[in-house]
């Protein structure tokens, strides 16, 4: 068995998987996701930090922000369509 071979069999022992790469497009994808301090100078997102605390606002954004990177790796986003952040804010 090579040394490969043995790696893999330790590692499997283990549990432990090997990193899977993610693709150009979906690493292209999560880096359109806009940054947090640009979705906060959005009019809605501006009306809601004046309606709401700030900190529970900011909760809002990480969990949709999440959701996207979680939808992106998943492959449920394919386009760069649903990134934009007009389609952010209405999510």
């Amino acid at each position: 068995m090579s040394i490969i071979g043995r790696a893999e069999s330790v590692l499997k022992y283990w549990g432990i998987r090997r990193k899977d790469t993610m693709s150009d497009d979906k690493a292209r994808l999560l880096r359109m996701i806009p940054a947090v301090d640009k979705l906060l100078l959005r009019p809605a997102l501006e009306q809601a930090l004046g309606r709401y605390p700030k900190a529970v606002v900011m909760k809002a954004i990480h969990k949709v922000l999440d959701a996207l990177r979680a939808d992106i790796r998943a492959g449920r986003i394919e386009s760069d369509g649903e990134l934009d952040q007009e389609a952010i804010e209405e999510r």
